[in-house]
């Protein structure tokens, strides 16, 4: 278990400086008091400064059955939040990360236990869904008179979770978790969820803490605009089944702007992959609260 602090040297926080000999000479009551605030107000910002996160690594390979070479095998590797903001705050961000990752009846147990229960659940529901199946090919195979000795790639299962975060914008931080689950067939299946947190307070906010009411349309207007230089490939954009995107929830926010992330299928073919479209915060000024 490896633990670091993430760094924020780079985070775009406000290069809070004084010129000291005009403090000196203020002399009213009001520039005092503006003063003090802009000290509350540097102490709150670098409080954030002190966010430390571990890495949790675990993987584990659970076997079909004694009959076959088939086997799940599960990667799980999140970044965990272990100290920084208050003890309320960060407890909060602690519980709803676990429920955001493993589920909400997950909200009270440490990511330790959280990942041994998952694994518990996925491994048996695997089980669950293929010993027939194998029983099936055992009995073909015998009937046959051929050799129990391959196994079926789709009997050979696969879940991976990785979840970072992100360097902070101001006191909110975003998070992103990205699943990878192979359950047979062509080719598996990944997705990207991102959630935000406002680390004063160690809740996950929405769009709707961040943007006006009625933001959508323009949102809409403005992402759409931007969806073309989300591809590397102009051919990707031709592949898309959407090409006028709204916001769906599923976003994050940099120094840079917010980003909305859109999945396989969602906006377009799968060969496209998993979409970010960014919006620029100078863009959206007018749909801040």
């Amino acid at each position: 278990m490896e633990t670091h602090g993430v760094d924020f040297a780079d985070a775009g926080l406000p290069n809070w400086s004084f010129d000291h000999n005009s403090i000196k000479i203020m002399q009213r009551i009001n520039s005092l008091a503006a003063i003090g605030a802009a000290m509350l107000m540097l102490a709150g910002c670098w409080s954030q400064q002190d966010l430390k996160t571990e890495i949790i690594e675990d993987s584990e390979n659970f076997a079909l059955d004694s009959r076959s070479n088939d086997s799940l095998r599960v990667s799980i590797l999140i970044e965990y939040p272990v100290s920084g903001p208050k003890a309320e705050p960060l407890r909060k961000m602690q519980e709803n990360l676990v429920a955001a990752i493993f589920g909400e009846n997950h909200r009270s147990a440490d990511p330790g236990q959280a990942i041994s229960d998952f694994k518990t659940d996925i491994s048996g529901q695997y089980r669950q869904d293929n010993l027939d199946i194998l029983e099936y090919f055992s009995q073909m195979k015998e009937s046959e008179g051929a050799e129990n000795e391959d196994h079926s790639p789709m009997l050979s299962w696969e879940s991976r979770i990785d979840g970072r975060f992100l360097p902070p914008h101001g006191t909110l931080c975003s998070y992103i978790i990205y699943e990878y689950n192979y359950t047979g067939g062509a080719h598996g299946i990944d997705n990207e969820t991102a959630i935000t947190f406002d680390m004063t307070s160690g809740e996950i906010i929405s769009e709707e803490d961040i943007f006006i009411n009625g933001f959508e349309e323009e949102m809409s207007k403005v992402l759409t605009a931007h969806l073309k230089d989300s591809f590397e490939a102009p051919e990707d954009y031709d592949m898309l089944f959407v090409k006028e995107i709204a916001p769906n929830g599923n976003f994050y926010v940099t120094d840079t702007g917010v980003t909305y992330l859109y999945g396989r299928y969602e906006i377009g073919a799968y060969a496209i992959g998993l979409t970010r479209v960014t919006v620029p915060w100078a863009e959206i000024v007018n749909l801040l609260k």
